[in-house]
């Protein structure tokens, strides 16, 4: 009998065709978006979770908190002990650069820690032993992705790892890789190091011995003055079986991905469920043979199953072979943010698969008992059934509706914000001019400093180099946090920031928070640093680089001792963008690591934020995703609208009807649902968009006509071009053939 099914399955969609892969393109799309966003949600909420020790791990918190607290390594040792646990691990995570067997130059996430953290964190050793770990603080471990990038495969026992500090160490073992996820962070770190003998402070985890012993040992650590400068401190153990996880913008990606998924699913059921009602003649002649309410269920079903199926499929294809891809072409920075394990995600869709199926199982099952109690009364009669399924499928449509119009006001919205975070930056020149400002962070590699003489002859020797200026970045806190940036003489030229002092002359020059503040401190005239007094010049209107500093200070780069941590170069009008990056790259890479080759980031990239930009292409995907489905949708609804009303039209058209009256008669539904989705969300964006203006999180005007008048034009253009030319072939046809063939 499933084999009979499964065959009018398959006829149904060679007879459908164009029906079926807008579903199976809407679905695949869907379910890849939702995937993608909701990954980083899954991984953060599962945590340490997949670790057998899960149940054992706890932190010191301090009562009433939720972080954890920073206890220096040597009071823990002395003051609390080890013997209360099982195993104490101590690590600091970071990037850093390495010297894989003197040859191979790569950036790393690497874990310096104590050899306990292998046993708080286990994990399978694949080759070698762990058990020499901080004996001598000269091995290494490193995971098998390390090995898989760096090492071609072959065993890297014996191979030395030359760290940043000069420091060489042996590799002793080659482990498994963590989980991503595990202690909230969402790559994996693929290289461990022995903490430095000097190190005073690291992130700690314990491993008791029994999950009942965390109360025992919070009520010894008050008495143990663990914080003697902060005596209302209660210290207390927490496990982190009990620890609520806070979601962040991880939630809100995720949701995102959610809803374009509920598009693509509200557009494939509404078609599903109404294309199948309308076999209505069929379903009764079945009935008449005997079919029951089971049949009935099951063909349904497998219709959906089958479907979903076939998605899954190319989701799990495309999620192997283009999604790489596609992160490939992000920037190096923007790559290591969306790290995503391919083997976990295959692990996630599948998990969704299942979840799709068993909810196409309850919509078949309520579907085919309303379609037998209800719609099959209709028989061979002929003619249209109720209107219920009609207000099911306006309802369906205008959510799709609904959901476009959204994401299209918060890609605009996003956009918005980017021109206010370039404004803020430095209002002081041209969106256009920003792009055309190369600039070369040459502080984050020791090779780069090395032969910093070198790149800098070659910059200035560059016929597309019309100016470059240096900078270095530093904070202080004796006016409160301050963003320190020192920068050489060609900085204000190249900013377009007017100039107040002469070539060689001691500066400063302050943002007005900053400024108020030396008011407030009746030293509005000068700035101290390191034992030094600058005269303040002037007041400058462009805004710090971390999101965390509000006051800004320029010194000149004398007061760092000259040294250079960006050059900013500002290439001649029309210079050849892959020349410069051909010549630039040539000459970059050979100082920098394998695994992070030169690319162009232009000033305007580096205000803006690679994690707005981000935010940006995330908006722009789940927008175009969620179109595309909602024209699928609008334009299987007109398909089906123009063949189920062909008759009417050729009795209209037979008493007079003009093709407006043809448009009309099927364009007022659209018009209808359009105006519902667009009131509704207005309102909706219309709240977000106040309340994050309150809280400051939203910089743009959101009273800007063209934040609403452009997704309302996109939208009625999308729809109107979707069923424009449907309506018109229907209007064109002729009615005599219409009505000889019902």
């Amino acid at each position: 009998m499933i084999l009979h099914y499964l065959k009018i399955v398959f006829r149904q969609m060679a007879k459908r065709k164009a029906q079926t892969a807008i579903s199976i393109l809407g679905i695949t799309a869907g379910l890849l978006c939702f995937s993608v966003c909701n990954y980083y949600n899954r991984i953060f909420s599962t945590g340490n979770k997949d670790l057998a020790t899960y149940e054992n791990q706890a932190e010191i918190c301090i009562k009433e908190r939720s972080y954890q607290v920073n206890i220096p390594i040597e009071d823990f040792e002395k003051k609390i002990g080890k013997d209360k646990f099982e195993a104490v691990a101590f690590y600091v995570n970071s990037s850093s650069t390495i010297t894989l067997d003197e040859t191979v130059y790569c950036k790393v996430d690497k874990t310096e820690c104590n050899a306990d953290y292998f046993k708080v964190f286990p994990t399978e050793c694949i080759d070698g032993s762990l058990k020499q770990f901080g004996i001598s603080g000269n091995e290494a471990v490193v995971t098998t992705e390390f090995v898989k990038q760096f090492c071609g495969g072959v065993s890297p026992l014996g191979k030395t790892i030359l760290n940043q500090r000069g420091k060489i160490h042996t590799i002793i073992a080659v482990i498994k890789p963590y989980p991503a996820g595990m202690n909230n962070y969402h790559s994996s770190y693929d290289v461990f190091l022995p903490l430095p003998e000097n190190a005073s402070f690291g992130i700690h985890k314990l491993l008791l011995k029994r999950p009942e012993d965390a109360e025992h040992i919070s009520q010894l650590l008050p008495k143990l003055g663990l914080f003697p400068n902060h005596p209302e401190w209660i210290p207390q153990i927490v496990l982190d079986s009990q620890t609520e996880h806070k979601a962040g913008a991880e939630l809100w990606v995720a949701i995102l991905g959610l809803l374009v998924l509920l598009v693509g699913m509200i557009n494939y059921f509404s078609f599903s469920i109404g294309a199948f009602a309308n076999r209505y003649k069929e379903i009764s002649l079945r009935n008449t043979l005997g079919s029951t309410y089971w049949g009935l269920f099951i063909l349904l079903f497998l219709e959906q199953a089958v479907i979903i199926l076939i998605c899954g499929i190319i989701t799990l294809a495309i999620t192997e072979s283009l999604l790489p891809w596609f992160i490939s072409t992000f920037s190096n920075e923007i790559q290591r943010n969306l790290y995503i394990d391919t083997h976990r995600l295959w692990v996630y869709e599948c998990q969704y698969i299942g979840g799709l199926l068993l909810i196409s199982l309850l919509i078949s099952f309520i579907s085919s008992w309303h379609i037998a109690h209800k719609t099959i009364a209709q028989g061979l009669r002929g003619g249209t059934t109720t209107g219920q399924r009609h207000i099911i499928r306006n309802t369906l449509l205008s959510v799709q509706l609904l959901f476009s119009f959204l994401f299209i006001v918060g890609t605009v919205g996003i956009r918005m914000q980017m021109k206010e975070y370039d404004l803020s930056a430095n209002p002081n020149l041209s969106t256009e001019v920003k792009k055309e400002i190369m600039v070369v962070n040459i502080g984050r590699y020791d090779r780069i400093r090395e032969h910093q003489p070198e790149l800098i002859n070659f910059l200035r020797s560059r016929r597309w180099n019309a100016e470059t200026a240096y900078t270095n970045r530093d904070y202080s806190q004796e006016y409160g946090f301050t963003e320190l940036c020192f920068v050489s003489d060609d900085y204000f030229n190249l900013m377009n920031i007017k100039c107040h002092h002469k070539p060689g002359e001691p500066f400063c020059y302050v943002n007005e928070q900053l400024y108020q503040t030396l008011q407030a401190d009746s030293t509005s005239e000068s700035f101290r640093f390191q034992n030094q007094v600058y005269p303040v010049k002037g007041l400058v209107h462009i805004g710090p680089d971390s999101p965390s500093a509000k006051q800004l200070a320029l010194l000149p780069l004398s007061a760092m001792n000259d040294e250079i941590g960006k050059i900013y170069i500002r290439l001649v009008p029309d210079a050849p963008r892959k020349e410069v990056k051909a010549e630039m790259s040539k000459e970059m890479n050979q100082y920098l690591p394998q695994n992070e080759p030169f690319e162009f980031i232009s000033l305007y990239e580096e205000q803006t934020g690679l994690g707005t930009i981000s935010v940006m292409w995330l908006f722009v995907v789940c927008s175009s995703i969620c179109l595309v489905i909602t024209v699928l949708g609008v334009y299987g609804a007109i398909s089906i609208d123009t063949i189920r009303k062909q008759k009417e039209v050729a009795i209209r058209k037979i008493n007079g009807a003009r093709l407006p009256d043809i448009y009309w008669l099927f364009a007022k539904n659209y018009l209808i649902l359009f105006l519902i989705a667009s009131v509704v969300g207005g309102l909706i964006s219309l709240f977000v968009m106040v309340i994050g203006s309150q809280h400051r999180v939203i910089l743009f005007d959101y009273a800007d006509p063209w934040l609403w008048m452009g997704p309302l034009m996109l939208l009625i253009g999308i729809i109107t071009a979707t069923i424009s030319w449907q309506i018109y072939y229907i209007a064109r046809t002729n009615p005599a053939e219409v009505i000889k063939n019902e």
